[in-house]
């Protein structure tokens, strides 16, 4: 491009300056009139005033520079707000015009200004103003020629260049040098990586707050003039509520990406699966015993208001509830395949891109995973996603174990995938992600608000408790044996009949519990051995039986039994056992209940697709935090009914005709 020279002190373009303060002082030495400077650039005459600046590649650049009589590289340090990273751009400048009064009256201006962790000039230490102090009109980055000199704003006191520095700012290059920190850091911030989901749920004052942390998390020095990170938290709590996700992959160069065959199944790629996959066999296999059938319950009841009352007295249903919120805050349509479990439908169109009419999608926005950064290999992005995904599931089982514990002090089980949080400046549950290139190798670093006390397990022990809980089991056997021999009990053979007598103990560990067939009722007891001869007795029962050998003890125990039965019209194997008993629902909570029932039962029916879809239905039958109160109270330990059999110093009582032992 042929450009016409303009007049220009070659060499007063100072470092970091702003390519529209440039050419403002363009207009002053050559005495243009509007349009003139796009006219010179672009090769045509405009005669509009106060035509806006566009920028339009570096060509813009090489002419700008040719015109002046500068190198192109004085104009490509952040010169245009184009040079500034994407994600810097989205996420950290202001809209507007920024400047430093006393940086403008030395004839310097830059964009660097624009960023809005920079509120003060790190070369006057003065605050940056964004209008006239005072008639508070702002400027844009426009070009108006002689218009500009005449009225640099409505009062005429804030003029951004002025005749003497036009031609020569009084600033030097040692004076801006300040600034490399800033622009170090924009560049450095240029090679990382952000999550672009939209539901990370941040706002604006947070996503700065957080600024530091993961600038030092990732390595990146964090400018001294920018604003302090404690000064950027508005609440003193808000920040010990983000707890940190850090991975550091190996060497990522070489080779393909270690990705599986499809083979058919309902995940639709392998990277968006198999985080998900792995954390649901982990939840399965620790804490959660066939979670499906306790959804199940609820689907086959209906009754919010019991089921809250279960989850607050049984922890692993508490889980199973927490584990099934969990599954559909990632998997949108996970009740398709689960709850009970079964294959996904088949797809009746042939010209589907899956072969599954439900497959399973992943929360909406993580296969849009990233907002800038520099382009990575194809195994490096897929190690990313696992650990973009691994943060998104911390943050959905957070979420769901916030819902649980509020569906219990609401006494309302809450089964809706949609979040009913109230408005905050940062919805709880909030995450975000950032992950640096350093050559072949990636640092990933993530953040979930209240994920502290969300734990993936539910009380999953260590090794070594492992160990000593099953020395202890070992041991449990002779315990309870030996709980039973402080206690009388009841003895039995052909020539005398029944006798009361004292408990025998084992003389070793070896106490082996045997199920007693062909006597009635299924039971258990206990056979061990004590002294010379071998003693069965029923397990937590009072009928002990001795023999010389093990089989002669069993078949003594066994006739024992039959004869308890027939004399006295009990069952010897029923156990009286200790349950927590769950207290009736309040008469609220009853009629809430009652009319969600009937309301789900008129308009949807009870299959488990409108199950489902009542969830947001459930939430206005919730009964009122005042028609709840006095609803939980602590779980009764039976009914106090004794079975007879188990009566211990009441076998004298319950049986008057039994001879006692010794008369």
């Amino acid at each position: 491009m042929n450009v016409q020279p303009l007049t220009w002190y070659p060499g007063t373009v100072l470092p970091y300056a702003s390519l529209w303060h440039t050419l403002v002082r363009a207009t002053w030495l050559n005495d243009l009139r509007a349009g003139d400077i796009r006219s010179r650039v672009e090769g045509k005459r405009h005669e509009e005033s106060e035509q806006p600046f566009e920028f339009r590649g570096e060509r813009y650049l090489r002419a700008v520079a040719s015109a002046l009589g500068e190198p192109q590289s004085a104009l490509s340090q952040f010169a245009v707000i184009e040079q500034f990273p994407a994600m810097l751009r989205a996420l950290y400048m202001v809209q507007g015009l920024r400047w430093c009064p006393a940086c403008v009256a030395g004839g310097f201006h830059t964009l660097l200004g624009s960023i809005q962790l920079v509120t003060r000039c790190p070369i006057h230490a003065v605050p940056l103003i964004d209008a006239c102090p005072q008639c508070a009109d702002g400027f844009r980055m426009r070009f108006g020629g002689l218009a500009v000199r005449s009225q640099p704003c409505r009062c005429g006191r804030t003029r951004l260049v002025e005749p003497r520095i036009a031609r020569q700012p009084s600033l030097g290059a040692e004076d801006v040098a300040v600034w490399a920190p800033v622009a170090r850091w924009v560049r450095e911030v240029g090679e990382v990586t952000r999550s672009a989901s939209p539901n990370s749920g941040l706002s604006r004052q947070i996503e700065l707050a957080l600024t530091a942390r993961w600038c030092r998390d990732l390595g990146i020095e964090y400018p001294r003039c920018f604003d302090d990170e404690s000064s950027l938290w508005s609440d003193g709590q808000e920040r010990a509520r983000w707890s940190s996700y850090e991975a550091h992959s190996g060497n990522l160069n070489g080779g393909a990406a270690s990705e599986r065959p499809d083979t058919g199944s309902s995940w639709p790629a392998p990277w968006q699966s198999r985080i998900y996959r792995a954390m649901g066999r982990h939840l399965r296999r620790h804490g959660l015993a066939h979670p499906d059938r306790r959804i199940t319950q609820l689907m086959d009841t209906l009754d919010p208001a019991a089921f809250a009352m279960t989850m607050a007295a049984r922890p692993k249903v508490r889980a199973a509830f927490c584990e099934m919120l969990w599954a559909r805050h990632l998997e949108p349509r996970v009740e398709s395949r689960r709850w009970p479990n079964r294959p996904a439908p088949l797809s009746t169109d042939p010209d589907t891109a899956s072969v599954w009419t439900t497959p399973i999608e992943l929360q909406k926005g993580i296969e849009r995973i990233s907002l800038g950064g520099p382009p990575i290999s194809v195994q490096a992005r897929l190690w990313m996603a696992h650990h973009a995904i691994a943060v998104e599931a911390r943050r959905a089982w957070g979420r769901a174990w916030r819902q649980t514990q509020r569906s219990i002090a609401d006494g309302w089980a809450d089964w809706s995938s949609e979040d009913e949080e109230p408005g905050e400046q940062s919805p709880p549950g909030g995450a975000v992600w950032f992950c640096r290139s350093l050559g072949y190798r990636l640092q990933f670093v993530g953040y979930v608000r209240d994920a502290v006390n969300a734990a993936l397990a539910v009380g999953v022990p260590t090794k070594q408790q492992r160990c000593d809980a099953l020395a202890d089991a070992r041991l449990e056997p002779r315990r309870r044996v030996e709980a039973l021999a402080d206690r009388p009990c009841l003895g039995w053979d052909h020539r005398d009949g029944w006798r009361v007598e004292q408990g025998v103990r084992p003389d070793d560990d070896d106490v082996q519990r045997v199920a007693l067939l062909h006597a009635g009722p299924r039971t258990a007891c206990w056979i061990f051995q004590s002294g010379d001869r071998f003693v069965v007795r029923m397990v937590d029962g009072v009928i002990q039986v001795s023999g010389a050998t093990a089989r002669e003890a069993l078949c003594g125990l066994r006739d024992a039994a039959v004869q308890y039965s027939r004399a006295y019209g009990v069952k010897h194997a029923l156990k009286p056992r200790q349950q927590a008993k769950i207290d009736s629902l309040q008469p609220a909570q009853a009629e809430a209940a009652r009319r969600f029932k009937l309301s789900v039962a008129r308009n949807r029916g009870l299959s488990n697709a409108r199950f489902w879809a009542a969830g947001p239905i459930a939430r206005g039958y919730r009964p009122t935090p005042s028609d709840s109160a006095g609803i939980w109270r602590d779980a009764g330990k039976g009914s106090g009914r004794e079975n007879l059999l188990f009566a211990g110093e009441g076998v004298r009582r319950t049986h008057p005709g039994v001879r006692e032992a010794g008369r």
